[in-house]
Parts: structure tokens; sequence; C-alpha cells
């Protein structure tokens, strides 16, 4: 079934909220300045697929576009299992930041620009 440009709309937002939901506790529990900066970074880069999607329609088609959502679909998936799971802050991190990137080739692929 392909995802439609709502449904890509929908993951995107609800990365960026989610993240942006998260910043003080994970902020407070980031154990050094370094962990710190990834957490606003990782925010940074999800806060700007949103707004780029909010200017573009993610309305692109095809298996790249499909393969990128279900990427993103499958990261966000494991950022919300990382946290359920309370795992360390830097394993949370991590997987924020890879579920940035894979939001930002979603962008990319299904509209046009990242």
């Amino acid at each position: 079934m392909e995802s439609s440009d709502q449904e890509r709309l929908l993951l995107v937002h609800k990365a960026f909220s989610d993240a942006f939901q998260r910043r003080a506790s994970d902020l407070k529990q980031a154990a050094t300045d370094e962990d710190a900066e990834k957490v606003l970074k990782n925010i940074a880069r999800l806060e700007k697929a949103f707004l780029l999607t909010a200017q573009q329609a993610l309305d692109k088609t095809g298996p790249q576009v499909e393969a990128a959502y279900q990427a993103a679909r499958d990261a966000k998936a494991a950022v919300d299992k990382a946290y359920a799971a309370a795992k360390s802050v830097a394993e949370r991190i991590a997987a924020v930041g890879d579920l940035a990137g894979k939001i930002g080739d979603l962008v990319a692929k299904a509209g046009g620009k990242a």
C-alpha cells in the first residue's frame, strides 16, 4: 500500500513533536555537554524537516519514497521503544539522530528538498 502525503506529514510532525516534548527530560539526563548538544541538534534537524514539510507537499510517489517512508516509520518505532524501555540517554540520542536522518531522507525524496 502506498503512503499518502497526509500520512507522511503526520509522521514528520509526530517525530518533531515527540522530540520537542522530551527535550527537557533528555537535557536533564544528558551526561555531558556533548550529549546535550546532540539532543538540541536532533530537535533542530526534526524541526527543519517539519518546516520544510509544511512548505511543500510530500506528494511525490514511487518505490524510493515508500522505502524512505517505511525507514522513517521504523526509526520512529525504534525511538518509541527506546523511551518505553528506559534505554540510556546515549542510546535514545542515537535513536533520535537516526530518526532525524530518516525523516530528512523522506522529505527529500517525497518533497524534493531537504
